[in-house]
């Protein structure tokens, strides 16, 4: 689970630009959100019709992650641990030798 950090920021918001920054098979990740329900079949097709895998994960970022609230976040965060599980792991070791802590 990514829970938020003692601020209640969560996992996935705090490391917005970093997301966006190395998620580039956006594709795959979107499709996993339409399945669970996290994005309508409009969202999908708008970000997809956008040319740049940042220029998708800012329009995801900017709208549906938005609209989807808390869950619609833990359930990105589930496939972006399946699908880029060593960046992530990469993030919160960094945060950790800063001494935050996440979970």
């Amino acid at each position: 689970m990514a829970e938020g950090d003692r601020s209640g920021e969560h996992f996935v918001d705090k490391y917005r630009a970093q997301l966006i920054d190395r998620v580039s098979n956006i594709e795959a990740i979107l499709d996993e959100l339409l399945d669970k329900k996290v994005i309508t079949l409009g969202n999908y097709d708008e970000i997809l019709a956008i040319p740049t895998s940042r220029g998708r994960m800012r329009k995801l970022y900017s709208g549906p992650l938005n609209s989807a609230g808390h869950d619609g976040k833990e359930v990105f965060y589930k496939i972006l641990e399946k699908r880029k599980h060593f960046f992530l792991l990469s993030l919160r070791k960094r945060s950790e030798s800063c001494g935050e802590y996440h979970f």
